[in-house]
């Protein structure tokens, strides 16, 4: 929808505009503000078009660039988990994770050190990396994860339950649970309110462009 409207306004403002605006300059009439704002900004990109195009070009590589680097992956990742929703699948897919590979056999460091290896956030992995070193160490894992702030205190206390009562594949597969019901809400209210955003706000960019257009117009016919 955002790439179709993105399409439509460039086609407006590129194409159908600059015929209008011959228009409007024959019948000698005064353009409303909107309507001279919007010439304005067609005017600027029509002339500027390979320049804006080439700075457009520049700015997404040099973003790729950057977050492609560790130093940019760790602020990317560390952007993403200033999101609840993006944190819960994190902690969802860890959880689950988790509990597949102690159900398997695999010790708890052997698991830690398995996940930090696949850990798509690199938060995350050099979080898990620590954790896992900690174990090595002989400390457990809720207490491995005391200073993350990766981890709520929820997590990190059922995980102490868990290893203090020998049940962490259950803890584990409670977590899971916990998280695939809060992640279903959470996006469902999510969408409930970004739909109705979304089409309100390309509505209003759309309807921008039209009213300037249809202003002059109706001057135009009314003064015939």
């Amino acid at each position: 929808m955002v790439t179709v409207t993105i399409l439509v306004v460039n086609f407006l403002i590129l194409h159908i505009l600059p015929t209008f605006q011959s228009i409007f300059e024959d019948s000698g009439l005064a353009l409303p503000l909107v309507t001279r704002l919007l010439i304005e900004i067609s005017n600027f990109i029509g002339k500027n078009f390979i320049a804006l195009t080439g700075i457009f070009i520049f700015v997404i590589l040099a973003f790729v660039l950057y977050f492609n680097s560790e130093k940019g992956k760790l602020n990317l990742d560390g952007l993403k988990l200033r999101s609840d929703l993006y944190k819960m699948n994190l902690m969802n897919n860890f959880v689950s994770m988790m509990k597949l590979l102690l159900q398997s056999g695999a010790t708890v460091s052997e698991s830690i050190n398995i996940m930090a290896v696949f850990a798509e956030n690199a938060v995350l992995r050099k979080t898990l990396e620590k954790s896992a070193r900690a174990v090595y160490k002989g400390l457990s894992l809720s207490e491995s994860l005391k200073d993350s702030k990766i981890f709520s205190e929820m997590d990190k206390s059922m995980l102490k339950i868990g290893e203090e009562s020998s049940n962490l594949s259950e803890i584990l597969d409670s977590l899971s649970y916990y998280y695939s019901y809060e992640i279903e809400i959470r996006q469902q209210r999510f969408l409930a309110v970004f739909e109705p955003a979304i089409i309100l706000v390309l509505s209003l960019f759309v309807g921008f462009i039209v009213i300037s257009m249809a202003m002059p117009m109706f001057d135009l016919v009314n003064s015939i």
